[in-house]
């Protein structure tokens, strides 16, 4: 199978335009999953490495996937929330300095913030999207950077925003965090395998990542990287497995306070929870093969031919240079109804998703052109 939509299992009468909603599952992972199941049904065929030996796999294919050399700074978790409330529990901010947020990013990446900024007494400082407009990600940017100053404690943002695709300048944003001593926090979840991240050269402090979108592993899975930043630092939860000689059964009672390496002290309970890590481990596999390079050029490929006819009736969409390619917005003429409209595409086998003011649509590898054209037909009809 060459074709990379082979290697998916959508019904092909279907046009699946929202795969930041939820990956279809690989029919890969699928398989695992049955042989898993299997097993499952038969305990005594599992032995203690089941425990240990596919958590490791995992974390060696999202170091490679996300261009690290350490796989042991990898945290296995089942959400981005919980990798961000374990980044945030490290910080002690001094009482009236800042926390620099995007107003509007995703809840899991700001509830956490609250909290901090609430036990410490810290500022939360909000930087406002400006208008819809063909500078828009440009002054974004422009805002981001400035908001940040000699009393920012932390920069918690996504590479992209989650609505619309806007890329952020994370380079910058990093030598900006740097000059000023603040942590910086990245929620990769809209962008990991689709968009070229390299940990070892960025240096974030942390980077999370829900595992069901772009790295197409199942609900329920995520993974984090922590930097030095996190060496030798107290995880959220003390589970066995966070603690060293985990994998001496029969001696776990001779109870060892000293935690794991900085990555798996990370990680939560029952983390290797063998359905989901089967899964998991195929997708990886797969998505690291693949490359998130070769996701945004097929995503640009795709999308090039249709900008002006999206725009030629009255959808709005900011430039190549200022969103990703893979996950974008269109905003509607003023007046139409977004959910109405979601209603028709959907009896018309279209499938989008809406966030904010903008009809979210998010692209893989298995998407054709004849994806994005019927789109395209059902808002010339709709519209």
């Amino acid at each position: 199978m060459s074709d990379p939509s082979d290697f998916f299992a959508l019904d092909p009468a279907i046009h699946y335009l929202n795969h930041a909603y939820l990956a279809p599952q690989l029919k890969s992972s699928i398989a695992a999953a049955q042989q898993q199941l299997a097993h499952m049904g038969n305990p005594h065929q599992m032995d203690a490495s089941i425990f240990f030996d596919p958590a490791n796999k995992v974390r060696s294919r999202f170091a490679h996937i996300i261009g690290s050399k350490e796989p042991d700074r990898v945290a296995l978790i089942p959400s981005a929330s919980y990798g961000l409330a374990n980044a945030a529990r490290q910080v002690r901010p001094v009482k009236g300095s800042n926390l620099v947020l995007l107003q509007g990013q995703f809840p899991s990446n700001v509830y956490i913030w609250q909290r901090v900024a609430r036990d410490f007494e810290c500022e939360l400082r909000w930087v406002e999207a400006p208008e819809f407009g063909p500078q828009m990600g440009e002054k974004w940017n422009q805002a981001l950077l400035a908001a940040v100053d000699s009393k920012t404690a932390v920069v918690a943002v996504p590479p992209l925003f989650w609505s619309d695709g806007i890329r952020f300048d994370l380079v910058a944003l990093r030598q900006r965090t740097k000059e000023v001593g603040a942590y910086f926090v990245l929620d990769g979840s809209q962008a990991l395998g689709a968009l070229p991240i390299d940990v070892d050269q960025l240096q974030p402090d942390a980077l999370v990542s829900a595992a069901y979108k772009f790295l197409c592993g199942p609900y329920g899975t995520a993974l984090a990287w922590y930097g030095p930043n996190y060496d030798g630092a107290e995880p959220m939860e003390d589970n066995w497995l966070a603690h060293e000689g985990a994998s001496d059964f029969q001696n776990l009672v001779k109870y060892n306070p000293n935690y794991a390496a900085v990555g798996q002290r990370f990680s939560s309970g029952q983390h290797p929870a063998f359905l989901q890590l089967s899964m998991l481990n195929e997708a990886l596999k797969q998505v690291g093969v693949w490359g998130a390079a070769k996701v945004q050029a097929h995503a640009t490929t795709l999308l090039e031919p249709f900008i002006e006819k999206f725009m030629a009736i009255g959808c709005g969409l900011l430039p190549t240079d200022q969103r990703c390619a893979h996950l974008f917005g269109l905003r509607l003429p003023k007046g139409v109804s977004l959910s109405q409209v979601k209603k028709q595409l959907e009896a018309k086998g279209v499938f989008v998703s809406l966030r904010g003011d903008s009809m979210r649509v998010s692209l893989y590898l298995y998407n054709q052109p004849q994806d994005l054209q019927a789109l395209l037909s059902c808002l010339k009809s709709t519209l």
